[in-house]
């Protein structure tokens, strides 16, 4: 604690198990103005791509569509020790203290002015969802029962929508704000499952 790099404010309230962040510039403390380097890319990615597939074979349809986006880099500080609240998310369950100093977690208490998490919350935001996928099967229209209940035509569907989702996130958001602010989390993207039936008389 007391051999790593003075920060130029707050330095006192170093704790045991904070971060010894890299004196950039060589200057021989830590500022915030001048030590703090561009990480990652930027929340708004820099490539997004789609795929759809589809086929039709005897009256049986199928579609899928896939969307991903890649170099972007998202903030998700979930509050927790770091943010003096009582709620504890399963990522710092395994935290830092002087008989666990390997934890996957640093936080070893409440927040202090003194602490530093570095890019501790910063992550990899590419992914590839699967948006939306269908299996339809449209009846024949000269099909003989189909005629005797005066339907012209009948199709039978069914679908969804982000149904998968292959990413480093925590959790399942496409953005740092969607339904909630970056640092408490937010409900997750919701799956979606529907049964159909079209038909004309």
């Amino acid at each position: 604690m007391y051999a790593s790099i003075p920060t130029e404010i707050n330095d006192n309230y170093k704790l045991p198990g904070f971060y010894n962040l890299i004196d950039f510039n060589g200057d021989g403390i830590y500022k915030g103005s001048d030590d703090n380097i561009p990480i990652g890319y930027s929340d708004v990615p820099m490539n997004t791509y789609s795929f759809f597939l589809g086929g039709d074979y005897k009256g049986f349809s199928v579609m899928a569509q896939l969307y991903g986006v890649r170099n972007a880099s998202r903030t998700v500080p979930f509050g927790n020790f770091r943010g003096n609240y009582t709620v504890v998310y399963a990522h710092v369950e395994d935290h830092w203290s002087k008989y666990n100093q390997d934890a996957t977690s640093f936080l070893p208490r409440w927040k202090t002015p003194g602490q530093n998490i570095g890019d501790y919350y910063i992550y990899d935001a590419s992914y590839l969802r699967l948006k939306t996928v269908e299996l339809s099967y449209t009846f024949n229209k000269n099909n003989h029962w189909l005629q005797t209940m005066g339907i012209d035509n009948l199709r039978l569907y069914l679908n969804g929508s982000d149904l998968f989702l292959w990413s480093k996130l925590p959790d399942d958001r496409e953005s740092a704000a969607s339904g909630g602010s970056a640092t408490d989390g937010t409900y997750p993207t919701v799956k979606r499952i529907n049964l159909g039936i079209d038909f004309t008389l």
